[in-house]
């Protein structure tokens, strides 16, 4: 793009934006094919050259693999605070896949990845753009105090600050970037978003390093759970070992229970192996009992049975209790079964009795005779 076609596309889409009512001060950078760091350099030039003060925005977006009808960003049930989407910011025209008004089911405010679709349905995929928000409160670039990350179809208040636009970056320009940012950062919640933008990148193997790396370096607890989080988003292989030494070796209780959840995220018999193996065997009860739970929502042949294993034979009580909580979350008449007998013939007085207390709270007619059956006896 020539720098003369670059000014008429600004003021073009500058035009747009007056006749759509959107007031927001747009500037697009000439040169989209330069690196992600040459034109981040250029939008700090161009704050100084425009005396933007001490507050605009440095945007950029990347293209993300994504559910057809699943957003990053946020939305609310008033259609009149969702307009103008990014995109109708940038370009002054409604993007193709704005959220249509019908298809808000009640969501009065939405912040991070939400959905439309129910959970069990198959969901396609489709690339989107996803734009990276940065906010900037000096013209060195030295101070960044917030960061949005939003699918362009969404809109984000920016607070009529100026946005300058580098236009799209792919993955490994983009995560390093990011990092570079996170290496200066001295805001928790700033570095929390950014992990989390980093995390969206689940496809780099760059960004898989980062989250590992963060995880087991000397974060804050509260950041290293986020790259816990975003780590177990990833699905991998690597992310599932780095998790499960996580686990097995980390001295924060916080950033135990959120690497527990992690894995209880990703697919496969990998996870659900690594989940019974913290059950029994991590040095923690509480950790062991976090992993009990995370195992009842897998519902897998393999973690019901390491539940029941779990019910009977952990040496700990209060783990038994949180494998019998574990079995309740399980559907199907299997776990009603299970807990009848429990109620009948656990050798634990204080587990027959939560497990009749679980029984109580059931609507399977089979729980009801069960009861009255042990209260005549």
């Amino acid at each position: 793009m020539t720098i003369i076609s670059s000014i008429i596309f600004i003021v073009l889409a500058f035009a747009l934006s007056i006749d759509s009512g959107i007031a927001q001060p747009v500037i697009h950078t000439p040169d989209t094919s330069k690196p992600l760091n040459d034109r981040w350099s250029w939008a700090l030039a161009e704050a100084k050259t425009k005396q933007l003060g001490k507050s605009f925005w440095i945007g950029y977006s990347i293209d993300r693999l994504m559910g057809e009808r699943s957003y990053i960003g946020s939305f609310y049930s008033d259609m009149r605070r969702n307009t103008p989407t990014l995109g109708e910011l940038l370009t002054g025209m409604k993007p193709d896949d704005r959220i249509d008004d019908r298809s808000s089911h009640g969501f009065s405010s939405m912040d991070g990845n939400f959905s439309f679709d129910d959970e069990d349905k198959p969901e396609r995929k489709v690339i989107k753009e996803v734009g990276i928000l940065v906010h900037v409160s000096d013209t060195d670039g030295n101070h960044i105090d917030e960061l949005k990350v939003s699918n362009l179809s969404l809109h984000v208040d920016l607070e009529d600050a100026p946005l300058l636009w580098l236009g799209s970056a792919d993955h490994p320009q983009s995560v390093s970037f990011l990092e570079s940012i996170f290496s200066e950062s001295k805001l928790r919640e700033v570095k929390k978003h950014l992990i989390m933008a980093i995390g969206l990148h689940d496809e780099s193997k760059n960004a898989i390093s980062f989250l590992q790396r963060t995880l087991q370096g000397s974060e804050n607890s509260e950041v290293r759970e986020e790259a816990a989080f975003w780590l177990g988003q990833t699905d991998t292989d690597e992310a599932r070992k780095t998790l499960l030494e996580t686990v097995q070796s980390d001295e924060s209780a916080r950033v135990r229970e959120k690497a527990v959840f992690a894995l209880s995220q990703m697919r496969g018999e990998e996870s659900t192996d690594a989940l019974i193996t913290i059950a029994k065997s991590h040095r923690d009860r509480e950790t062991r009992k976090k992993a009990a739970f995370w195992l009842g929502q897998k519902a897998s042949e393999k973690a019901v049975g390491a539940l029941k294993e779990l019910a009977y034979k952990d040496e700990d009580t209060e783990v038994q209790k949180s494998a019998l909580f574990a079995l309740t979350q399980i559907h199907g008449g299997d776990s009603v079964t299970e807990l009848i007998k429990i109620a009948r013939t656990h050798p634990n007085p204080k587990i027959r009795k939560q497990a009749i207390f679980w029984l109580g709270q059931s609507e399977d007619p089979k729980a009801l005779d069960a009861l009255i059956e042990i209260i005549r006896r």
